[in-house]
Order: C-alpha cells, then structure tokens, then sequence
C-alpha cells in the first residue's frame, strides 16, 4: 500500500532509467498525501499485485542497468578510440556513445560518412510531385535505434 510505502522506496520508482536520471515530476510525498486522500477500496489482493508489479519494474531496472554498464565495457575494451571520438561531442556520455557504436557495428563497412548518414536515416527526404520538388526532414529509412 502506497500509504505505507517508505518515503525513499517511492522515490526510486519515480527516477527514469537512463543516463540522465530524471525524474517524474511529482514527489513521494505527494503521491503519498494522495494515496492517503484516494477513495479507492484497499484489499489484500490488490495490495499483492501492486506489491509485486513495483517489485518487477524495480527488478527490470537492475537488470538494464547491468546491461548498460556490460556494453559500456565491452565498448571500453574493443572499441575506445571510437568512443573517446564520440564522446568528445557536447550531449553524448557512456551510454549514448556505446549504443551508437553497437547499433553502428564496423565502421569500415561503411564507404563514406553519406552511407553512415543514410543507414542512419538521417538523410534529407526529397518530395516530388508534377509541379514541385523540394526537401522535407529526415528520411527515417534506417536504424531507428541509431537514429
């Protein structure tokens, strides 16, 4: 029951997994105030399920965290040059820069920058019709993950 729940437990459930942290912009003391005003009926089973659906997000983010820091090291090990590159760009830290490298994969199977651009997606997308021809925005024809 949230009413019960520890302040720093709420707190934990509210930060986004990811590199920057976030979190949502509500505080635990507040969902705790409204859980405490809620009119909802309070019974055992739903309690339980509550219990063990937070126990399975908390879970879930453990193992993405594992995940994240296991890719980071294997970009560390096998591809540093490449990272230190990428992370030199002003945004890009860790786990922006390895998922770029792991989703890019050689970079020698590329034959210019233009080809990394359109696996990418980042390609500008031409518009035609009879009258008119003119650019629109990015393409997205490639790696939606890269992108």
């Amino acid at each position: 029951m949230i009413g019960g729940a520890k302040l720093k437990d709420i707190d934990k459930a509210l930060i986004f997994p990811g590199e920057a942290r976030k979190r949502v912009q509500v505080t635990a003391e507040e969902i705790k105030r409204a859980a405490k005003r809620s009119v909802a009926s309070a019974g055992v089973a739903k309690e339980l399920i509550f219990s063990e659906k937070v126990a399975t997000v908390l879970y879930l983010q453990g193992k993405q965290e594992k995940i994240t820091e296991a890719l980071i090291e294997a970009c560390e090990a096998m591809r540093i040059e490449d990272l230190d590159i990428i992370k030199s760009l002003d945004g890009v830290a860790d786990i922006t820069g390895a998922t770029f490298l792991a989703e890019l994969g050689d970079i020698f199977n590329f034959g210019s920058y233009k080809h990394v651009i359109a696996f990418a997606g980042l390609d500008p997308a031409i518009y035609q019709s009879g009258q008119h021809e003119g650019n629109g925005g990015i393409s997205k024809r490639g790696n939606r993950h890269l992108r």
